[in-house]
């Protein structure tokens, strides 16, 4: 998941985050603030366009790892 903390984002600022569907199409998601995204990074092919700008976001991942005993 991402949750993007940009708050003065523009177009023109790049860094869009793409992400492809299974139809090779894809869909472009502006890091523009209080948006949240989430997507199985593992299961869905994405990138992060470039950026003319610093991006700031907080991105996180959910697991489940076996129990070890």
């Amino acid at each position: 998941m991402i949750l993007y903390l940009n708050d003065q984002w523009v177009e023109c600022h790049g860094g869009e985050l793409r992400v492809y569907n299974s139809n090779g199409l894809f869909t472009d998601y502006a890091p523009l603030m209080g948006r949240l995204v989430i997507f199985r990074s593992d299961a869905v092919e994405h990138e992060v366009l470039v950026a003319n700008q610093a991006r700031i976001s907080l991105t996180g991942w959910m697991r489940r790892d076996p129990l070890l005993v």
